[in-house]
């Protein structure tokens, strides 16, 4: 007569197969191949943004350089610079028809 199952002795039972031989392999090659690629896909993504911050980085210090430059050429006023306005007011727009 087999013995009664109890709560207890399903709790503590194990939770998988133990599997040994060619399932085991065959499920750490595909293991092994997943990693591979997603490695393979992080690496390619980082050389991108590396590529992306490099970019990034020329265009900032060519701004930076501009910007030197043209301090350079602007008279001092008093010890202030002054502040180019681009357009003109909202205010001042007209708009001939």
């Amino acid at each position: 007569m087999r013995p009664l199952r109890t709560a207890q002795d399903i709790r503590s039972a194990p939770r998988g197969l133990a599997c040994r031989g060619p399932a085991n392999e065959q499920w750490a090659y595909a293991l092994l191949t997943r990693l591979a690629r997603e490695r393979q896909r992080l690496v390619t993504q980082q050389a991108s943004w590396q590529r992306k911050l490099g970019h990034i980085t020329r265009g900032l210090a060519e701004i930076d350089a501009q910007a030197e430059r043209l301090q350079g050429q602007l008279p001092e006023t008093a010890g202030r610079r002054q502040v180019l306005r681009r357009s003109p007011p909202q205010a001042e727009i007209e708009f001939r028809y």
